[in-house]
């Protein structure tokens, strides 16, 4: 008997099965195992059926808008237009402790729900704070909420505290998202420095469960972003000082390796050390680049010597090995942060990709 033959004889038996069960034939002698509406006859309605399950978590988009990916950025020098709406965020907890607050920033020109930036401030893991969010607030006049979060430093908690504590404001964000007025599915990563760092990896390790603790809450609600933006942030902590010096830096900045380095004390081991080399990978947004990694913005300034450029060129070529989207450009003149980042051609860029890709 054919596929096809098989097929149609199934379908007409479950007809067949239908009609006896409507007729209340089947087996069971005849007697229907629903009992029939009193002086009717009939038998009750069904009960409703079960609810579907809910809807996976949002996909990582593949689509990479042709955004001048490798043409150089030339800042201004005068910063582009502040942003006044919202000027008074709203405030809440994600999680429970002093350092799991956040700043939400909404339009206050448009209804909602709003396309999502999760802001990742910087300062080698070690200082800031959720109230630096100058360089991402201009988002808030393009339509955007941003939510400028604070995560545990590395002299309360150790690597992978910080990144937990991201994906726990993500899932928050997401679990309240009808209630906050955000879109649950166009949400953005963007940070610089430590922050970018946080941002790509918050981006390529989607479904990992190493690098989230479901028990800051909201357990079932994806933290997957549909896009990522990292600013000059560190990626592969073992090459920085060989980059640095490659890039013709001052050797007294190449210091990433020591002890006392801004990375060694994220990860909580000496950088240098052979031993501390799975702690180092553990901490690689690339470790984690897959399938399901979103769209990535990544800019480096070109003198900057603190995180060489480089770095922004590991992420951007295995964001490429994987066959997934990274947009990679220079700001030419552009330090380790600096007046050049508040530039219009510089914030217009970050504003266009997300444009592109959450819109």
């Amino acid at each position: 008997m054919s596929h096809a033959t098989r097929i149609a004889s199934l379908i007409v038996a479950c007809f067949a099965a239908a009609a006896l069960s409507a007729c209340g034939g089947g087996g069971g002698g005849g007697n229907s195992s629903t009992p029939s509406s009193p002086g009717t006859g009939v038998s009750p309605p069904p009960p409703p059926p079960i609810s579907p399950p809910p809807p996976p978590p949002p996909p990582a988009t593949a689509a990479c808008p042709s955004l001048q990916s490798g043409v150089d950025l030339f800042p201004e020098a005068n910063a582009a237009s502040a942003c006044t709406q919202g000027a008074v965020p709203l405030t809440e907890s994600y999680a429970a402790g002093a350092d799991h607050q956040f700043d939400l920033y909404r339009p206050t020109n448009l209804a909602g729900p709003f396309a999502t930036v999760i802001w990742i401030h910087g300062g080698g893991w070690q200082s800031g704070s959720r109230a630096n969010v100058e360089q991402a607030r201009r988002l808030v006049c393009r339509g955007y909420a941003v939510a400028s979060i604070d995560y545990r430093l590395s002299d309360v908690a150790p690597f992978p505290a910080q990144i937990h504590d991201v994906k726990a404001a993500i899932r928050y964000l997401r679990a309240n998202a009808s209630r906050l007025n955000l879109d649950p599915n166009r949400f953005a990563t963007f940070g610089s420095s430590a922050g970018g760092h946080l941002s790509a990896l918050a981006a390529t390790s989607s479904g990992v469960a190493a690098m989230e603790d479901l028990a800051m809450g909201n357990p079932t609600v994806s933290s997957a972003v549909q896009a990522g933006v990292d600013w000059y942030g560190p990626i592969d902590f073992s090459q920085m000082d060989t980059q640095l010096l490659a890039q013709s830096c001052p050797p007294g900045s190449a210091t990433h390796s020591s002890a006392a380095s801004p990375e060694s004390k994220l990860v909580g081991c000496t950088v240098a050390e052979a031993s501390c080399a799975p702690s180092v990978r553990a901490a690689n947004p690339v470790t984690y680049l897959g399938a399901n990694s979103p769209p990535l913005l990544i800019l480096h300034g070109t003198t900057d010597c603190t995180v060489p450029t480089a770095q922004s060129d590991i992420l951007k070529r295995a964001q490429d090995d994987a066959g997934r989207c990274a947009i990679r450009r220079n700001v030419v003149g552009a330090g380790h942060g600096g007046n050049e980042w508040f530039s219009a051609p510089v914030q217009d860029a970050v504003a266009a990709f997300l444009d592109n890709v959450l819109r």
